[in-house]
């Protein structure tokens, strides 16, 4: 695969994650340890968006 195909793959789950599936989960009534389920989705790809950066930087070094 290329590596610029790949890199901007990588960098579309976050991007979808929170921007189109979000506002999806805002509707539904699902408590997640004790939060609301929209706030948890947050909470968690606040810490998978640097990972996601990470491997992007990753692969960008590889190739170069």
């Amino acid at each position: 695969m290329n590596s610029k195909y790949k890199k901007f793959l990588l960098l579309l789950i976050p991007y979808i994650a929170i921007l189109v599936i979000a506002p999806l989960l805002n509707s539904i009534h699902i408590l997640v340890l004790d939060m609301p389920l929209i706030m948890f989705w947050l909470f968690i790809w606040f810490f998978l968006t640097p990972i996601v950066t990470y491997m992007i930087y990753r692969e960008d070094r590889r190739v170069n």
